[in-house]
Protein backbone atom coordinates (compact mmCIF):
# COMPACT_ATOMS: atom_id res chain seq x y z
CA UNK A 1 0.00 0.00 0.00
CA UNK A 2 1.19 3.45 -0.92
CA UNK A 3 1.47 6.09 2.00
CA UNK A 4 -0.12 9.24 0.89
CA UNK A 5 1.38 12.38 0.73
CA UNK A 6 2.63 14.10 2.98
CA UNK A 7 3.13 17.93 1.92
CA UNK A 8 6.36 19.37 3.82
CA UNK A 9 6.32 22.42 5.72
CA UNK A 10 9.13 24.62 7.14
CA UNK A 11 7.71 24.02 11.13
CA UNK A 12 8.89 19.61 10.24
CA UNK A 13 11.22 20.54 7.88
CA UNK A 14 15.01 19.96 7.70
CA UNK A 15 16.94 20.84 5.11
CA UNK A 16 20.05 18.69 4.23
CA UNK A 17 23.05 20.37 1.85
CA UNK A 18 24.79 17.01 0.38
CA UNK A 19 28.68 17.38 0.05
CA UNK A 20 27.99 20.80 -2.47
CA UNK A 21 32.00 21.00 -2.39
CA UNK A 22 34.80 22.75 -4.82
CA UNK A 23 36.11 19.51 -6.37
CA UNK A 24 32.29 17.90 -6.61
CA UNK A 25 31.63 21.13 -9.50
CA UNK A 26 34.58 21.11 -10.89
CA UNK A 27 33.53 17.87 -12.71
CA UNK A 28 30.71 19.45 -13.89
CA UNK A 29 29.20 21.59 -16.66
CA UNK A 30 29.55 24.85 -16.16
CA UNK A 31 25.75 26.03 -17.23
CA UNK A 32 24.31 23.01 -15.49
CA UNK A 33 25.98 24.40 -12.05
CA UNK A 34 25.37 27.91 -11.80
CA UNK A 35 21.44 27.23 -12.64
CA UNK A 36 21.93 24.01 -10.13
CA UNK A 37 24.09 26.05 -7.56
CA UNK A 38 21.31 29.52 -7.55
CA UNK A 39 18.57 27.18 -6.71
CA UNK A 40 20.56 25.26 -3.76
CA UNK A 41 21.20 28.95 -2.50
CA UNK A 42 17.37 29.93 -3.26
CA UNK A 43 16.67 26.72 -0.84
CA UNK A 44 18.95 27.79 1.76
CA UNK A 45 17.80 31.23 2.02
CA UNK A 46 14.45 30.32 2.35
CA UNK A 47 15.03 27.37 4.77
CA UNK A 48 17.36 30.29 6.69
CA UNK A 49 14.41 32.82 6.60
CA UNK A 50 11.92 30.35 8.20
CA UNK A 51 14.17 28.84 10.65
CA UNK A 52 14.64 25.39 8.98
CA UNK A 53 17.44 23.44 10.45
CA UNK A 54 20.34 22.62 7.68
CA UNK A 55 23.02 19.78 8.04
CA UNK A 56 25.73 20.14 5.52
CA UNK A 57 27.58 17.17 4.45
CA UNK A 58 31.70 17.18 3.23
CA UNK A 59 32.49 13.85 1.38
CA UNK A 60 36.48 13.48 2.03
CA UNK A 61 37.12 16.98 1.79
CA UNK A 62 40.87 16.47 2.23
CA UNK A 63 40.94 15.01 -1.63
CA UNK A 64 37.96 16.48 -3.09
CA UNK A 65 37.76 19.78 -1.26
CA UNK A 66 35.46 22.38 0.98
CA UNK A 67 31.92 23.35 0.59
CA UNK A 68 31.44 25.79 -2.35
CA UNK A 69 32.39 29.39 -0.59
CA UNK A 70 28.75 30.81 -1.79
CA UNK A 71 27.12 28.01 0.01
CA UNK A 72 29.07 27.96 3.18
CA UNK A 73 28.85 32.01 3.64
CA UNK A 74 24.73 31.27 3.53
CA UNK A 75 24.38 28.18 5.59
CA UNK A 76 25.55 30.31 8.70
CA UNK A 77 26.20 28.29 11.97
CA UNK A 78 24.64 24.75 10.18
CA UNK A 79 26.23 21.82 11.18
CA UNK A 80 28.91 20.18 8.96
CA UNK A 81 29.37 16.74 8.77
CA UNK A 82 32.72 15.46 7.28
CA UNK A 83 32.22 11.44 5.61
CA UNK A 84 33.53 8.89 3.63
CA UNK A 85 30.74 6.57 3.19
CA UNK A 86 27.87 7.52 0.47
CA UNK A 87 25.25 7.47 2.13
CA UNK A 88 25.36 10.67 4.93
CA UNK A 89 23.28 8.34 7.09
CA UNK A 90 26.65 6.68 7.67
CA UNK A 91 28.18 9.95 8.78
CA UNK A 92 29.35 9.77 12.59
CA UNK A 93 26.53 12.16 14.03
CA UNK A 94 24.70 12.54 10.73
CA UNK A 95 21.44 10.17 12.10
CA UNK A 96 21.18 11.35 15.46
CA UNK A 97 21.47 15.16 14.41
CA UNK A 98 18.46 14.66 12.20
CA UNK A 99 16.16 12.94 14.93
CA UNK A 100 17.50 15.59 17.57
CA UNK A 101 15.16 18.24 15.50
CA UNK A 102 12.27 16.11 16.05
CA UNK A 103 11.47 16.66 12.36
CA UNK A 104 10.25 13.85 10.16
CA UNK A 105 10.64 15.96 6.09
CA UNK A 106 13.86 15.77 5.12
CA UNK A 107 14.62 17.80 1.61
CA UNK A 108 17.95 17.03 0.31
CA UNK A 109 19.90 19.08 -1.98
CA UNK A 110 23.45 18.28 -3.67
CA UNK A 111 25.68 16.14 -5.80
CA UNK A 112 25.27 13.64 -7.09
CA UNK A 113 21.89 12.66 -7.25
CA UNK A 114 22.89 8.97 -8.74
CA UNK A 115 24.55 8.35 -5.76
CA UNK A 116 25.65 10.09 -2.19
CA UNK A 117 21.68 12.47 -2.79
CA UNK A 118 20.45 8.53 -3.62
CA UNK A 119 21.94 5.98 -1.21
CA UNK A 120 20.94 8.87 1.42
CA UNK A 121 17.51 9.23 0.94
CA UNK A 122 16.85 5.27 0.35
CA UNK A 123 18.63 5.12 3.90
CA UNK A 124 16.11 7.48 5.07
CA UNK A 125 13.25 6.29 3.88
CA UNK A 126 14.38 2.91 5.71
CA UNK A 127 14.60 5.06 8.83
CA UNK A 128 10.89 6.31 8.64
CA UNK A 129 11.73 9.92 7.30
CA UNK A 130 9.28 11.53 4.51
CA UNK A 131 12.29 12.69 2.19
CA UNK A 132 11.61 15.62 -0.15
CA UNK A 133 13.87 16.20 -3.53
CA UNK A 134 13.62 19.41 -5.28
CA UNK A 135 14.85 17.93 -8.75
CA UNK A 136 16.70 21.33 -9.78
CA UNK A 137 18.43 21.18 -6.61
CA UNK A 138 20.62 18.17 -7.14
CA UNK A 139 23.11 17.01 -9.81
CA UNK A 140 25.63 14.57 -11.29
CA UNK A 141 28.07 14.68 -14.13
CA UNK A 142 25.94 13.53 -16.87
CA UNK A 143 22.21 13.94 -17.43
CA UNK A 144 21.24 10.49 -17.72
CA UNK A 145 22.64 9.41 -14.50
CA UNK A 146 21.18 12.76 -12.72
CA UNK A 147 17.45 11.10 -14.94
CA UNK A 148 18.45 8.07 -13.73
CA UNK A 149 18.77 8.87 -9.91
CA UNK A 150 15.46 10.59 -9.73
CA UNK A 151 13.76 7.76 -11.49
CA UNK A 152 15.18 5.61 -8.87
CA UNK A 153 14.32 7.88 -5.24
CA UNK A 154 10.78 7.96 -7.26
CA UNK A 155 10.31 4.53 -6.94
CA UNK A 156 11.11 4.09 -3.63
CA UNK A 157 9.23 6.74 -2.36
CA UNK A 158 10.81 10.41 -2.59
CA UNK A 159 8.56 12.82 -3.18
CA UNK A 160 9.99 14.45 -6.17
CA UNK A 161 9.53 18.43 -6.42
CA UNK A 162 11.06 21.41 -8.20
CA UNK A 163 12.79 24.27 -5.64
CA UNK A 164 9.76 27.16 -6.20
CA UNK A 165 7.59 24.40 -5.26
CA UNK A 166 9.27 23.87 -2.34
CA UNK A 167 9.76 27.38 -1.56
CA UNK A 168 6.01 28.33 -1.93
CA UNK A 169 5.20 24.89 0.53
CA UNK A 170 7.23 26.50 2.69
CA UNK A 171 6.00 30.11 2.57
CA UNK A 172 2.51 28.96 2.32
CA UNK A 173 1.34 32.51 2.12
CA UNK A 174 2.42 35.61 0.02
CA UNK A 175 1.51 38.80 2.65
CA UNK A 176 4.25 37.81 5.00
CA UNK A 177 8.55 39.31 5.21
CA UNK A 178 9.67 35.76 4.39
CA UNK A 179 7.53 36.47 0.71
CA UNK A 180 8.56 39.68 0.14
CA UNK A 181 12.15 38.72 1.27
CA UNK A 182 12.18 35.25 -0.98
CA UNK A 183 10.18 36.58 -3.69
CA UNK A 184 13.01 38.74 -5.87
CA UNK A 185 14.72 35.15 -5.56
CA UNK A 186 12.61 33.67 -7.47
CA UNK A 187 11.89 36.02 -10.24
CA UNK A 188 15.61 36.16 -10.81
CA UNK A 189 15.66 32.40 -10.51
CA UNK A 190 18.15 30.71 -13.55
CA UNK A 191 16.16 27.92 -15.40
Amino acid sequence: MVEPYRQTGPEDSILVVVDVQTGMLQAQPEKVVEKHVNNMLILITTARELGVPILVTEQYPGGIGATLPAVKDLVGGARFLEKIIFSCTGAPGFLEALKDTGRSNVVLIGTETHICVALTALDLLAEGFSVHLPADGVISRFKEDWAGGISFMKGAGTVITRTETLVFQWLQRADTRAFKTISPLIKNRKV
